[in-house]
Protein backbone atom coordinates (compact mmCIF):
# COMPACT_ATOMS: atom_id res chain seq x y z
CA UNK A 1 0.00 0.00 0.00
CA UNK A 2 1.07 3.43 -0.46
CA UNK A 3 1.39 4.63 2.71
CA UNK A 4 3.74 1.36 4.22
CA UNK A 5 6.89 3.20 5.71
CA UNK A 6 9.49 0.75 6.89
CA UNK A 7 12.49 2.30 8.30
CA UNK A 8 15.93 0.41 7.76
CA UNK A 9 17.86 2.83 9.78
CA UNK A 10 16.51 5.77 11.95
CA UNK A 11 17.09 9.50 11.73
CA UNK A 12 21.03 10.47 12.97
CA UNK A 13 22.94 12.70 13.98
CA UNK A 14 26.84 14.06 13.74
CA UNK A 15 29.15 11.24 15.58
CA UNK A 16 25.88 8.79 16.09
CA UNK A 17 26.58 5.22 15.92
CA UNK A 18 23.55 2.84 15.57
CA UNK A 19 22.63 -0.77 17.58
CA UNK A 20 24.59 -3.00 14.60
CA UNK A 21 27.52 -0.31 14.47
CA UNK A 22 27.27 1.70 11.82
CA UNK A 23 27.45 5.35 11.78
CA UNK A 24 24.90 8.24 10.80
CA UNK A 25 24.88 9.56 7.45
CA UNK A 26 22.82 11.49 5.24
CA UNK A 27 23.47 13.11 1.81
CA UNK A 28 23.78 9.39 0.54
CA UNK A 29 21.95 7.24 -2.02
CA UNK A 30 20.32 4.00 -2.23
CA UNK A 31 18.79 1.43 -5.16
CA UNK A 32 17.80 -1.99 -4.97
CA UNK A 33 19.26 -4.64 -7.64
CA UNK A 34 18.88 -8.50 -6.96
CA UNK A 35 16.82 -8.60 -3.76
CA UNK A 36 20.06 -6.28 -2.31
CA UNK A 37 19.63 -3.24 -1.04
CA UNK A 38 23.23 -1.04 -1.69
CA UNK A 39 23.58 2.19 -0.45
CA UNK A 40 25.99 4.52 -1.17
CA UNK A 41 28.27 6.93 0.26
CA UNK A 42 26.81 9.81 2.54
CA UNK A 43 28.53 12.07 5.29
CA UNK A 44 29.12 10.99 8.64
CA UNK A 45 30.68 14.07 10.34
CA UNK A 46 30.14 17.96 9.17
CA UNK A 47 33.94 18.36 7.65
CA UNK A 48 35.62 17.73 4.31
CA UNK A 49 37.95 15.27 5.61
CA UNK A 50 38.07 11.36 4.39
CA UNK A 51 36.74 10.57 8.13
CA UNK A 52 33.76 12.74 7.59
CA UNK A 53 32.69 10.66 4.71
CA UNK A 54 31.18 7.52 4.94
CA UNK A 55 31.94 4.63 3.54
CA UNK A 56 31.77 4.02 -0.39
CA UNK A 57 29.02 1.52 -0.86
CA UNK A 58 27.16 -0.85 2.56
CA UNK A 59 25.26 -3.43 0.96
CA UNK A 60 21.78 -5.30 2.94
CA UNK A 61 20.34 -8.67 2.01
CA UNK A 62 16.24 -8.03 1.54
CA UNK A 63 15.28 -11.28 0.72
CA UNK A 64 15.92 -12.44 4.43
CA UNK A 65 14.08 -11.19 7.33
CA UNK A 66 14.53 -7.78 8.14
CA UNK A 67 14.69 -5.66 11.18
CA UNK A 68 15.39 -2.56 11.35
CA UNK A 69 17.09 -2.44 14.91
CA UNK A 70 19.67 -5.41 13.64
CA UNK A 71 19.97 -4.98 10.61
CA UNK A 72 23.16 -6.52 8.98
CA UNK A 73 25.25 -4.34 6.51
CA UNK A 74 28.01 -6.22 4.26
CA UNK A 75 30.78 -3.95 2.84
CA UNK A 76 32.10 -5.95 0.12
CA UNK A 77 31.00 -3.44 -2.23
CA UNK A 78 33.61 -0.72 -0.83
CA UNK A 79 36.37 -2.07 -2.49
CA UNK A 80 37.63 0.69 -4.45
CA UNK A 81 34.60 2.68 -4.61
CA UNK A 82 34.64 6.64 -4.17
CA UNK A 83 33.57 8.60 -1.12
CA UNK A 84 31.19 11.12 -2.17
CA UNK A 85 27.99 13.17 -0.81
CA UNK A 86 25.26 15.07 -2.49
CA UNK A 87 25.29 12.62 -4.94
CA UNK A 88 22.59 10.42 -6.94
CA UNK A 89 22.12 6.48 -7.75
CA UNK A 90 20.74 5.59 -10.58
CA UNK A 91 20.78 1.62 -11.53
CA UNK A 92 19.67 0.66 -15.20
CA UNK A 93 17.73 -2.62 -13.90
CA UNK A 94 18.15 -4.31 -17.34
CA UNK A 95 22.00 -4.55 -16.84
CA UNK A 96 22.06 -4.09 -12.81
CA UNK A 97 24.60 -1.27 -13.74
CA UNK A 98 24.65 1.88 -10.94
CA UNK A 99 25.77 5.22 -11.82
CA UNK A 100 26.62 7.52 -9.48
CA UNK A 101 26.92 11.16 -10.96
CA UNK A 102 28.44 14.25 -9.02
CA UNK A 103 28.69 14.85 -5.39
CA UNK A 104 31.04 16.48 -3.03
CA UNK A 105 34.17 14.41 -2.19
CA UNK A 106 37.03 14.50 0.63
CA UNK A 107 39.58 16.96 0.16
CA UNK A 108 42.24 16.03 -1.74
CA UNK A 109 39.87 13.01 -3.26
CA UNK A 110 41.08 10.97 -6.21
CA UNK A 111 37.45 10.75 -7.40
CA UNK A 112 37.55 14.54 -7.01
CA UNK A 113 37.10 15.45 -10.53
CA UNK A 114 35.56 12.89 -12.07
CA UNK A 115 31.73 13.16 -11.75
CA UNK A 116 30.65 9.63 -13.30
CA UNK A 117 31.56 6.49 -11.62
CA UNK A 118 29.51 3.04 -12.64
CA UNK A 119 28.94 -0.13 -10.04
CA UNK A 120 27.76 -3.79 -11.64
CA UNK A 121 25.75 -4.84 -9.01
CA UNK A 122 26.03 -8.04 -10.95
CA UNK A 123 29.65 -8.55 -10.16
CA UNK A 124 30.34 -5.79 -7.49
CA UNK A 125 33.06 -4.12 -9.19
CA UNK A 126 33.60 -0.32 -9.69
CA UNK A 127 34.25 1.50 -12.77
CA UNK A 128 35.25 4.73 -13.63
CA UNK A 129 35.03 6.30 -16.90
CA UNK A 130 37.84 8.76 -18.09
CA UNK A 131 36.07 12.47 -17.50
CA UNK A 132 37.08 14.45 -20.90
CA UNK A 133 33.91 16.22 -21.83
CA UNK A 134 31.97 15.46 -19.23
CA UNK A 135 29.79 17.90 -17.02
CA UNK A 136 31.26 18.91 -13.85
CA UNK A 137 30.34 17.21 -10.52
CA UNK A 138 26.44 18.79 -9.48
CA UNK A 139 25.82 18.49 -5.90
CA UNK A 140 21.96 18.15 -4.64
CA UNK A 141 21.12 17.75 -8.03
CA UNK A 142 18.51 14.74 -9.52
CA UNK A 143 18.40 11.88 -11.64
CA UNK A 144 16.44 8.90 -13.11
CA UNK A 145 16.47 6.67 -15.71
CA UNK A 146 14.57 6.83 -19.25
CA UNK A 147 13.66 3.14 -19.69
CA UNK A 148 13.41 4.05 -23.20
CA UNK A 149 16.69 4.79 -24.67
CA UNK A 150 18.47 3.99 -21.56
CA UNK A 151 19.62 7.52 -20.87
CA UNK A 152 20.33 8.85 -17.53
CA UNK A 153 18.54 12.19 -16.73
CA UNK A 154 20.04 14.61 -14.48
CA UNK A 155 17.96 17.89 -13.79
CA UNK A 156 19.47 20.81 -11.70
CA UNK A 157 22.00 21.04 -8.81
CA UNK A 158 24.77 23.49 -8.86
CA UNK A 159 28.48 23.31 -8.63
CA UNK A 160 30.46 22.78 -5.54
CA UNK A 161 31.93 25.90 -5.04
CA UNK A 162 28.28 27.10 -5.05
CA UNK A 163 28.75 29.17 -7.64
CA UNK A 164 26.13 27.58 -10.39
CA UNK A 165 22.50 26.75 -9.85
CA UNK A 166 21.62 24.80 -12.99
CA UNK A 167 18.64 24.81 -15.14
CA UNK A 168 19.70 22.00 -17.41
CA UNK A 169 18.44 18.58 -18.32
CA UNK A 170 21.48 16.67 -18.80
CA UNK A 171 21.19 13.43 -20.66
CA UNK A 172 24.30 10.81 -20.64
CA UNK A 173 23.18 9.03 -23.91
CA UNK A 174 24.15 5.26 -23.86
CA UNK A 175 22.64 3.90 -26.94
CA UNK A 176 22.88 6.67 -29.58
CA UNK A 177 20.50 4.33 -32.09
CA UNK A 178 17.73 4.08 -29.32
CA UNK A 179 17.40 8.09 -30.14
CA UNK A 180 16.19 7.62 -34.43
CA UNK A 181 12.91 7.00 -33.67
CA UNK A 182 13.16 10.35 -30.99
CA UNK A 183 10.90 13.32 -32.19
CA UNK A 184 13.53 15.77 -33.04
CA UNK A 185 13.60 18.42 -30.68
CA UNK A 186 12.70 22.47 -32.07
CA UNK A 187 15.19 25.49 -32.34
CA UNK A 188 13.94 26.88 -28.70
CA UNK A 189 12.99 25.52 -25.81
CA UNK A 190 10.14 26.18 -23.37
CA UNK A 191 7.51 24.65 -21.19
CA UNK A 192 4.31 24.41 -21.79
CA UNK A 193 1.98 25.70 -18.64
CA UNK A 194 -1.47 23.90 -17.75
CA UNK A 195 -3.91 25.33 -15.65
CA UNK A 196 -5.87 23.26 -12.90
CA UNK A 197 -9.15 23.24 -15.23
CA UNK A 198 -6.88 22.17 -18.34
CA UNK A 199 -7.22 18.09 -18.62
CA UNK A 200 -5.11 18.33 -22.08
CA UNK A 201 -1.66 19.82 -22.98
CA UNK A 202 -3.26 22.67 -24.42
CA UNK A 203 -2.29 25.50 -22.73
CA UNK A 204 0.13 28.54 -22.47
CA UNK A 205 3.63 28.31 -23.47
CA UNK A 206 6.51 30.60 -22.31
CA UNK A 207 9.08 30.45 -25.74
CA UNK A 208 12.40 32.34 -25.45
CA UNK A 209 11.50 33.96 -28.40
CA UNK A 210 8.39 35.88 -29.67
CA UNK A 211 8.44 34.76 -33.43
CA UNK A 212 6.53 31.24 -32.75
CA UNK A 213 3.33 30.52 -34.09
CA UNK A 214 0.20 31.69 -31.60
CA UNK A 215 -0.84 28.54 -30.35
CA UNK A 216 -0.10 25.06 -30.01
CA UNK A 217 -2.19 21.83 -30.17
CA UNK A 218 -0.02 19.30 -27.83
CA UNK A 219 3.16 19.51 -25.53
CA UNK A 220 6.66 20.48 -28.06
CA UNK A 221 9.86 18.76 -27.01
CA UNK A 222 12.48 21.24 -24.98
CA UNK A 223 15.74 22.10 -26.84
CA UNK A 224 18.61 19.58 -27.53
CA UNK A 225 21.85 21.66 -28.20
CA UNK A 226 23.09 20.15 -31.37
CA UNK A 227 25.46 22.70 -32.23
CA UNK A 228 28.51 23.69 -30.21
CA UNK A 229 27.72 27.28 -30.76
CA UNK A 230 24.09 26.36 -29.38
CA UNK A 231 25.87 24.07 -26.17
CA UNK A 232 27.96 27.37 -25.64
CA UNK A 233 24.80 29.43 -24.47
CA UNK A 234 22.53 26.78 -23.06
CA UNK A 235 23.30 26.66 -18.99
CA UNK A 236 22.05 30.14 -17.22
CA UNK A 237 23.36 31.31 -13.70
CA UNK A 238 20.67 31.70 -11.42
CA UNK A 239 20.60 34.15 -9.04
CA UNK A 240 17.38 36.49 -9.20
CA UNK A 241 14.42 35.12 -7.38
CA UNK A 242 12.77 35.34 -10.79
CA UNK A 243 10.30 32.48 -10.73
CA UNK A 244 8.48 30.62 -13.79
CA UNK A 245 8.41 33.62 -16.18
CA UNK A 246 4.38 33.15 -17.30
CA UNK A 247 1.94 32.09 -14.30
CA UNK A 248 -0.99 29.67 -15.36
CA UNK A 249 -3.29 30.45 -17.46
CA UNK A 250 -6.99 30.38 -16.23
CA UNK A 251 -8.01 29.10 -19.53
CA UNK A 252 -7.56 26.05 -22.14
CA UNK A 253 -7.04 28.05 -25.04
CA UNK A 254 -3.09 28.14 -26.34
CA UNK A 255 -1.52 30.78 -26.38
CA UNK A 256 2.03 32.12 -26.84
CA UNK A 257 4.05 34.39 -23.95
CA UNK A 258 7.47 36.33 -24.67
CA UNK A 259 10.02 35.87 -21.68
CA UNK A 260 11.03 39.04 -19.24
CA UNK A 261 12.70 41.81 -21.07
CA UNK A 262 15.44 41.08 -18.73
CA UNK A 263 18.81 40.22 -20.17
CA UNK A 264 19.55 36.73 -20.40
CA UNK A 265 21.95 35.38 -17.80
CA UNK A 266 25.23 35.35 -18.64
CA UNK A 267 26.28 31.51 -20.01
CA UNK A 268 28.33 29.26 -17.49
CA UNK A 269 28.55 26.00 -19.64
CA UNK A 270 32.25 26.59 -19.63
CA UNK A 271 32.33 26.35 -16.17
CA UNK A 272 29.85 23.56 -16.04
CA UNK A 273 31.53 21.40 -18.90
CA UNK A 274 34.88 19.34 -18.09
CA UNK A 275 36.76 20.77 -21.87
CA UNK A 276 39.64 18.27 -21.66
CA UNK A 277 39.09 18.61 -25.88
CA UNK A 278 36.36 16.06 -25.73
CA UNK A 279 33.93 18.15 -27.49
CA UNK A 280 32.15 16.68 -30.05
CA UNK A 281 30.15 17.45 -33.49
CA UNK A 282 26.45 17.95 -33.15
CA UNK A 283 25.85 19.02 -29.05
CA UNK A 284 27.75 16.06 -28.22
CA UNK A 285 29.69 17.29 -25.19
CA UNK A 286 32.16 14.33 -24.92
CA UNK A 287 32.68 10.76 -25.15
CA UNK A 288 34.18 8.20 -22.39
CA UNK A 289 35.87 4.79 -22.15
CA UNK A 290 36.83 2.71 -19.95
CA UNK A 291 39.48 3.91 -17.52
CA UNK A 292 43.29 2.97 -19.31
CA UNK A 293 41.58 2.36 -22.81
CA UNK A 294 43.50 4.94 -25.32
CA UNK A 295 42.11 3.03 -28.24
CA UNK A 296 41.18 5.81 -31.10
CA UNK A 297 38.78 3.26 -32.05
CA UNK A 298 36.40 2.22 -29.24
CA UNK A 299 33.09 2.92 -29.94
CA UNK A 300 31.81 5.64 -26.89
CA UNK A 301 30.46 3.88 -24.24
CA UNK A 302 28.30 7.22 -23.38
CA UNK A 303 28.22 10.93 -24.37
CA UNK A 304 26.35 13.83 -22.60
CA UNK A 305 23.86 16.04 -24.26
CA UNK A 306 22.40 19.08 -22.41
CA UNK A 307 18.77 20.49 -22.72
CA UNK A 308 18.06 23.20 -20.81
CA UNK A 309 15.11 25.22 -19.70
CA UNK A 310 14.03 28.91 -21.05
CA UNK A 311 16.09 30.98 -19.12
CA UNK A 312 12.94 32.19 -17.07
CA UNK A 313 13.00 28.72 -15.48
CA UNK A 314 15.39 29.14 -12.55
CA UNK A 315 17.39 26.27 -11.30
CA UNK A 316 16.81 24.07 -8.01
CA UNK A 317 18.88 22.17 -5.52
CA UNK A 318 17.67 19.97 -3.15
CA UNK A 319 14.50 18.55 -5.27
CA UNK A 320 13.73 15.40 -6.36
CA UNK A 321 13.46 13.53 -9.99
CA UNK A 322 11.06 11.12 -9.93
CA UNK A 323 10.30 8.74 -12.83
CA UNK A 324 6.94 7.42 -13.69
CA UNK A 325 6.16 4.51 -15.77
CA UNK A 326 9.69 4.87 -17.16
CA UNK A 327 9.22 8.07 -18.97
CA UNK A 328 7.37 10.72 -17.22
CA UNK A 329 9.75 12.60 -14.98
CA UNK A 330 8.00 14.78 -11.95
CA UNK A 331 10.02 17.25 -10.77
CA UNK A 332 8.98 18.59 -6.99
CA UNK A 333 10.28 20.37 -3.98
CA UNK A 334 13.87 21.91 -3.91
CA UNK A 335 15.33 25.46 -3.72
CA UNK A 336 15.31 27.41 -6.26
CA UNK A 337 17.33 31.16 -5.68
CA UNK A 338 17.23 30.90 -1.63
CA UNK A 339 13.32 30.22 -1.47
CA UNK A 340 11.46 26.93 -1.27
CA UNK A 341 9.36 25.91 -4.12
CA UNK A 342 5.90 25.69 -3.70
CA UNK A 343 4.81 21.56 -3.99
CA UNK A 344 1.69 23.18 -5.61
CA UNK A 345 4.05 23.61 -8.76
CA UNK A 346 5.27 20.85 -10.64
CA UNK A 347 7.36 20.28 -13.42
CA UNK A 348 6.86 17.35 -15.57
CA UNK A 349 9.65 16.18 -17.97
CA UNK A 350 8.35 13.90 -21.14
CA UNK A 351 11.84 11.94 -21.45
CA UNK A 352 10.80 10.64 -25.16
CA UNK A 353 9.80 13.24 -26.11
CA UNK A 354 12.05 15.82 -24.00
CA UNK A 355 9.50 18.33 -23.50
CA UNK A 356 8.53 20.07 -20.18
CA UNK A 357 5.22 21.08 -19.09
CA UNK A 358 4.32 22.89 -15.85
CA UNK A 359 1.28 22.18 -13.93
CA UNK A 360 -0.81 23.03 -11.06
CA UNK A 361 -1.38 20.62 -8.31
CA UNK A 362 -4.81 20.97 -6.21
CA UNK A 363 -5.75 18.74 -2.99
CA UNK A 364 -4.13 18.96 0.35
CA UNK A 365 -1.01 20.52 -0.45
CA UNK A 366 2.12 19.51 1.79
CA UNK A 367 4.16 21.95 3.09
CA UNK A 368 7.43 23.25 0.97
CA UNK A 369 10.49 21.74 1.55
CA UNK A 370 14.27 20.56 0.13
CA UNK A 371 16.08 17.64 0.83
CA UNK A 372 12.93 15.01 0.72
CA UNK A 373 12.85 11.13 -0.74
CA UNK A 374 9.76 10.56 -3.02
CA UNK A 375 9.59 6.80 -4.70
CA UNK A 376 6.47 5.42 -6.40
CA UNK A 377 3.59 3.00 -6.47
CA UNK A 378 2.17 1.26 -9.01
CA UNK A 379 3.63 3.13 -11.44
CA UNK A 380 0.66 6.08 -10.55
CA UNK A 381 1.32 7.78 -7.45
CA UNK A 382 4.04 9.77 -5.65
CA UNK A 383 4.91 8.94 -2.39
CA UNK A 384 7.01 11.99 -0.74
CA UNK A 385 8.23 11.86 2.70
CA UNK A 386 10.04 13.94 5.16
CA UNK A 387 12.67 16.85 4.09
CA UNK A 388 13.54 20.17 5.46
CA UNK A 389 11.05 23.40 5.58
CA UNK A 390 12.41 27.04 5.35
CA UNK A 391 13.37 27.06 9.19
CA UNK A 392 15.62 24.12 8.03
CA UNK A 393 13.71 22.08 10.66
CA UNK A 394 13.29 18.29 10.34
CA UNK A 395 9.54 16.95 8.34
CA UNK A 396 8.22 13.57 8.94
CA UNK A 397 4.92 13.85 7.11
CA UNK A 398 4.12 11.68 4.03
CA UNK A 399 2.32 12.62 0.80
CA UNK A 400 0.41 11.42 -2.28
CA UNK A 401 0.49 12.77 -5.09
CA UNK A 402 -1.92 11.08 -7.70
CA UNK A 403 -0.34 11.49 -11.40
CA UNK A 404 -3.70 10.77 -13.31
CA UNK A 405 -5.36 13.83 -11.24
CA UNK A 406 -2.29 15.58 -9.97
CA UNK A 407 -3.58 15.71 -7.05
CA UNK A 408 -2.21 15.72 -3.32
CA UNK A 409 -3.61 13.79 -0.45
CA UNK A 410 -1.74 13.01 3.06
CA UNK A 411 -3.21 10.30 4.67
CA UNK A 412 -2.91 8.84 8.26
CA UNK A 413 0.42 7.07 9.11
CA UNK A 414 1.07 4.69 11.79
CA UNK A 415 4.48 3.89 13.05
CA UNK A 416 6.14 6.22 11.02
CA UNK A 417 9.57 6.90 11.69
CA UNK A 418 11.56 9.97 12.62
CA UNK A 419 11.42 13.10 10.95
CA UNK A 420 14.23 13.64 8.95
CA UNK A 421 16.32 14.88 5.64
CA UNK A 422 18.92 14.51 3.30
CA UNK A 423 18.19 10.37 3.83
CA UNK A 424 17.29 7.90 0.70
CA UNK A 425 14.48 5.71 -0.05
CA UNK A 426 14.00 2.84 -2.66
CA UNK A 427 10.31 1.48 -3.54
CA UNK A 428 10.30 -2.48 -2.76
CA UNK A 429 6.85 -3.82 -3.52
CA UNK A 430 4.84 -2.27 -1.46
CA UNK A 431 7.04 -1.06 1.04
CA UNK A 432 8.90 2.59 0.67
CA UNK A 433 12.20 1.31 2.41
CA UNK A 434 14.40 4.45 4.29
CA UNK A 435 17.71 4.95 5.20
CA UNK A 436 19.38 6.86 7.64
CA UNK A 437 19.49 10.81 7.48
CA UNK A 438 19.73 13.17 9.71
CA UNK A 439 16.82 14.83 12.21
CA UNK A 440 19.15 18.23 13.62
Amino acid sequence: MAGVLQPIADAGVAGATYPNGEPARWEHASVIADQTLYVFGGRSGDGNTKDDFAVPCMALDLSAKLSASSAVWSHVCSKNGPQLAGHTATINPTINMVMLFGGNAPSGSLHASNPLRLFSAEIRFWNTPTNSGFPQPLVNHSASLDTTTGDLVVYGGQTRDGGLLSNSTLRMVTDPDAHELLQPPPEKPFVIIVSPSTTSASASATRPTSSASASESKSTPASASRSSSDASSSTSKTRSSSSSSSSSPSSSTASTSSPSSSPRPTSLLSSLLDDGGGGQDGGILGMARRSGDSSSDTKPLMTWANDTLPYGVSGRVGHTLTAVNGTLMVVLGGDSDGALVSMKTLFVYDAPRQAWTQRTAGGRIPAARRNHVATVVNGTKIIVHGGANAAAEALGDVAVLDIATWTWTQPKITGAPAARYAHAAVQAGPYMVLTFGRAD
